[in-house]
Parts: C-alpha cells; sequence; structure tokens
C-alpha cells in the first residue's frame, strides 16, 4: 500500500503545483496585465469605449457625460441613476455635480459578478495621474491627490462635501474581492 500510495505521488506530484499556479496566475492576473485589454471568461476587463490610447486633449471632442482615465485606459459614459450601477459608472447623487463645486462621487463594479467591471483596474492609479470628466457640456481635468484602502464603512466618509472642487472614486478592493474599498481623490486641474 505504502508503495502504491507513493507512486502515485511521485507521478502526480505535479498536480497541487500547477493547480497553484493556475490559481494564484488568475487571481493575480489583473495586477499584472494593468492597462492592457483583456478579458476574463470573455467579458473585457476594461471597458473602453472606442479610444485605445485616451488622453485628458481628447475631452474636447466628448458629448454628454464620460470620464476618462488615461492611466488604465478607461473611457466611458457615466449617469445619475443608481439602478445603471450594473451597467456603467454612477455618480452619487447626494453628492456635488462635478464643475459645480464640492465633491463629486462616481463608483463602479471592479467584479463582473456583479456588472460591468469598469473600474477593476481602478488600483493602477497612481498620485498626480490625470482624470478628465464631460459633464453636462462643462470639461474638466482633475489630478490625483490619494489613493487609499479603507472598510465599507470607512468609505462613507468620502462621500462627505469639500469646499474644494474633488472627485472621489470608489470601488471594491482587491478586484477580484469585495472585502474593502478603494478610494481615489482627485482635485480640479482644470475645466472649460
Amino acid at each position: 500500500m505504502k508503495n502504491r500510495l507513493s507512486s502515485l505521488l511521485s507521478r502526480s506530484g505535479w498536480v497541487l503545483p500547477a493547480v497553484l499556479l493556475t490559481v494564484g496566475g488568475v487571481l493575480l492576473f489583473p495586477y499584472l496585465r494593468a492597462g492592457a485589454d483583456i478579458a476574463v471568461n470573455s467579458v473585457p476587463i476594461i471597458a473602453s469605449s472606442g479610444a485605445s490610447n485616451v488622453s485628458t486633449a481628447d475631452l474636447d471632442s466628448l458629448e454628454g457625460n464620460r470620464i476618462l482615465i488615461p492611466k488604465i485606459d478607461l473611457n466611458t459614459e457615466f449617469s445619475d441613476d443608481l439602478g445603471e450601477l450594473d451597467r456603467t459608472v454612477i455618480r452619487y447623487k447626494f453628492t456635488a455635480e462635478p464643475g459645480q463645486g464640492g465633491n463629486s462621487v462616481l463608483t463602479a463594479h471592479n467584479l463582473r459578478k456583479f456588472g460591468n467591471p469598469l473600474f477593476s483596474m481602478l488600483f493602477m492609479v497612481e498620485k498626480d495621474n490625470e482624470i478628465a470628466v464631460s459633464y453636462e457640456g462643462r470639461k474638466l481635468v482633475y489630478q490625483v491627490e490619494s489613493k487609499e484602502i479603507v472598510t465599507p464603512e470607512e468609505a462613507n466618509a468620502f462621500a462627505n462635501d469639500s469646499d474644494e472642487e474633488v472627485l472621489t472614486l470608489i470601488t471594491c478592493y482587491p478586484p477580484t474581492i469585495d472585502a474593502m474599498r478603494l478610494i481615489v481623490v482627485a482635485k480640479l486641474k482644470e475645466q472649460s
């Protein structure tokens, strides 16, 4: 019996490492391929809307309510309707409108099981990166000031109003789990 078990383990000794590498690769894949158009289960993680290299200079040509995050190649519409959260980025209605002063809070999913994972790569955004917003005819460029990971309860504090023009982006963290919240805060750099 002992010889059979030894023989089986020696022949299948590669199975456990292979399984661990596969599972680890699936969980780490979004971190390793930041900014690329990648797919998991044939569902795009980054849903750019036709623009492959978004720059804030493209802002003038945009129509409607859109957010552009060049660092993660995100160019998508956003809505004020919370019912659209499974489909797009949402602005919390109780927060300021972009360009009107105060804190505008936008949120989106990062995991496919909850909806369109538009913010799956938000963790790649860094201090001083630019985020562009087009909202009801206003064109704004924000500069990232900070990025924090907090508990869901602590995330509510980031929705508070501000005397400054601020854009706050909130999503679950890490991208494959929703235990924490990733908060990106950006201050207005320019408006047209």
